[in-house]
């Protein structure tokens, strides 16, 4: 059964959700972070703001720019 989204945007505390078809986006504005989630495919997508860059640690890398070590 296929998932079917309304194009809304709803507020949870700081954290905008945003249906879209068959995508569904959060995001921390304050923060600068957004998560979007594609369920027909199985698939995250998490973006940060550029002052975020080099701050960061974790499997998908640290953000700074080389594609050695980060997962782009």
């Amino acid at each position: 059964m296929p998932l079917i989204f309304f194009c809304y945007t709803y507020l949870l505390f700081r954290i905008l959700l945003r249906p879209a078809g068959l995508t569904v986006s959060a995001e921390v504005p304050d923060l600068g972070l957004t998560v979007q989630w594609k369920p027909r495919n199985n698939r995250v997508q998490v973006r940060l703001d550029p002052r975020w860059e080099g701050k960061t640690k974790g499997l998908c890398g640290n953000m700074d720019g080389q594609e050695a070590n980060d997962l782009m």
